[in-house]
């Protein structure tokens, strides 16, 4: 049961982390291209991220357990809580 939680919440993560970074990407861009074409790779990207973590879930759901599809779920919110620690640290240095 452990190893089921811990893979469910490690994929979980890796592929919140790819979303995270689809999105980002984009952003670099800011500058070389007009705004316009970043808004439109900002929203396919987002299209693609969501469309990725409904296929894990559903792919995790149907070959896996419950209790490894709430892990994954866990593991999707932590890039989030990991990006909200690093601001908070961040401004707490200064």
């Amino acid at each position: 049961m452990l190893e089921d939680i811990l893979l469910g919440f490690v994929l979980g993560f890796l592929v919140s982390g790819i979303g995270y970074y689809l999105v980002q990407r984009p952003l670099k861009e800011v500058g070389q291209i007009p705004m316009k074409k970043i808004k439109q790779k900002i929203i396919n990207r987002y299209f693609i991220r969501n469309f990725a973590i409904l296929a894990f879930l559903f792919v995790l759901f149907k070959t896996t357990d419950t209790v490894t599809l709430v892990a994954a779920a866990a593991g999707l919110t932590m890039t989030r809580f990991l990006l909200i620690a690093k601001d908070r640290l961040g401004k707490g240095v200064n």
